[in-house]
């Protein structure tokens, strides 16, 4: 059987300053050794969210519909589910539905991927909408913890309220050490144009904090990606628009000795123009990025933020790490970064538009390290099953180096794979 550790990974990351560094296009071959397969299947249902590990190796992840629920937009549609996968030797996998949401108080919709806490509990959030999504249609943060045997316990934590600040959130959840909740909406908050909110604890009732809204003079505009935090409380992530161009931002939000939390614009782009995807974080604090457009050939940029000291101050220095050509690397690169063990950058782009057939395109998982000179290259591309799109969701690891996502029927909408890249 083969090993499933999950590699931990850290989701978003930004940084202020420009200068441009030359990258050089260098393919490899792809291995015959190289396969890509379903390992599940949705036909009725699909799959925006991404997946996760366990500490034993299962993946997890929600449908946005499908499940058992006559409630959501008719009989059969379903109101979505959360599931589990679990290795059953060799390629194969065994599929369990561990809760179906009913659009009751648990809400509906799940868009967003999941998150575990270091107990193994799982975080979320669904959408909603103005006929579902919980009681106040605005969507509903939940846990879901082991109970006895395989069951779980599903708790919601808090309903989102339409008439309020914020709109239903549209990121997986990211954790701090305390055990409070961030997450972002992409409309929403004082200027309808975004905001990062915290959920905190206190007794047994949860609370929403609004913790920035976008939209403000000079300010970036409809946050994409859950928020990264780094060791010391700090939060980074990055806007779709707004700045000064318009072409979006790189963010970081601190908190204050007064409890309130303070934005520092990081970065804002304007050659290099939209990150759809959040931030991730090295070990050096070094934050990386994609761009969906921009960069020499205008077809999007993967780049890194380096804080540096001046002036007894720190700035951010912006690097353009690589550039897509829209040849057989592909282009539009819309999904986070991931890591692997050796700190090779994985992520998903559109495929070369040549290679593809119909209107509809097909996609790629794209792999970057960096050469003998220094310069980061394409050192693989891995074509996604079935031409289905991945969306701006994060890639998993395991400990063997296979990679995992997600991917959807984008001209139906009508079924969905979670997929395996064995290396």
């Amino acid at each position: 059987m083969k090993s499933h550790t999950h590699l931990h990974v850290q989701q978003s990351s930004v940084w202020f300053s420009a200068c441009l560094l030359a990258a050089v296009f260098s393919l490899a071959a792809m291995s015959p050794a190289q396969t890509e397969t379903d390992i599940a299947y949705f036909s009725t249902s699909i799959t925006y969210g991404g997946v996760t590990f366990d500490s034993a190796g299962n993946l997890y992840g929600v449908t946005d519909n499908g499940g058992n629920s006559p409630n959501c937009g008719g009989v059969g549609s379903g109101c979505g589910s959360i599931f589990e996968l679990s290795p059953a030797g060799g390629t194969a996998w065994t599929q369990t539905t561990i809760y179906n949401f009913q659009d009751h108080a648990d809400g509906a919709l799940p868009l967003a991927g999941l998150t575990f806490d270091s107990a193994g509990n799982l975080y979320g959030t669904n959408f909603g909408s103005y006929t579902e999504g919980g009681t106040s249609h605005g969507g509903v943060a939940f846990e879901l913890s082991h109970a006895s045997g395989n069951s779980w316990t599903f708790t919601p934590l808090y309903t989102f309220d339409q008439t309020k600040e914020t709109v239903p959130p549209s990121s997986p959840l990211t954790i701090d050490a305390a055990g409070n909740l961030y997450g972002v909406t992409y409309f929403g908050g004082r200027y309808s144009n975004g905001s990062v909110f915290e959920l905190s604890k206190t007794g047994k009732v949860w609370k929403e904090t609004i913790l920035h809204s976008f939209g403000g003079p000079g300010d970036g505009a409809q946050p994409y990606g859950p928020p990264v935090i780094d060791s010391e409380g700090n939060l980074y992530g990055t806007t779709s628009a707004g700045g000064s161009a318009g072409w979006g931002t790189a963010f970081e939000l601190s908190r204050l000795t007064s409890g309130a939390w303070k934005e520092n614009l990081l970065y804002t782009f304007v050659s290099d123009r939209s990150p759809q995807a959040g931030l991730i974080l090295d070990s050096a604090h070094n934050l990386y990025g994609t761009t969906i457009a921009g960069g020499a050939y205008g077809y999007g940029v993967v780049f890194r933020l380096t804080p540096v000291k001046q002036n007894g101050n720190v700035g951010w220095k912006y690097v353009q790490l690589y550039t897509f050509t829209n040849g057989a690397d592909g282009g539009g690169p819309a999904s986070p970064l991931t890591f692997d063990a050796a700190g090779n950058l994985y992520g998903t782009d559109s495929a070369d538009p040549n290679s593809c057939e119909g209107y509809y395109g097909c996609w790629q998982v794209y792999k970057l390290s960096v050469g003998s000179n220094g310069l980061w290259k394409i050192a693989a591309l891995f074509p996604i099953p079935n031409q289905k799109e991945p969306g701006n969701v994060s890639l998993v690891l395991d400990s063997s180096g296979n990679i995992f996502g997600t991917a959807y029927d984008n001209q139906y909408y009508s079924d969905a794979e979670v997929y395996e890249v064995t290396q």
